[in-house]
């Protein structure tokens, strides 16, 4: 599985759980992974969205390997 499926596949599970505790505000977390590049959640009226690049400016940014990003 790619990683862009991964990360869908939990913004699936945030957006079908119910609970919502993102608040108002417009969110924006990114992902720099060493192989596949830049990817960015974006929580936005109480639904994640998963987008590939860099479209926003993020509030986080984590740098890390593909491998760890699921550990």
């Amino acid at each position: 599985m790619s990683i862009l499926d991964e990360l869908n596949k939990l913004a699936e599970k945030l957006n079908n759980s119910g609970e919502r505790t993102f608040g108002n505000r417009a969110r924006v977390y990114q992902f720099d992974l060493e192989e596949s590049g830049s990817f960015q959640l974006l929580i936005k009226d109480g639904k994640v969205k998963v987008l590939e690049g860099t479209p926003y400016h993020p509030e986080i940014t984590l740098q890390l390997s593909d491998e760890n990003l699921f550990k």
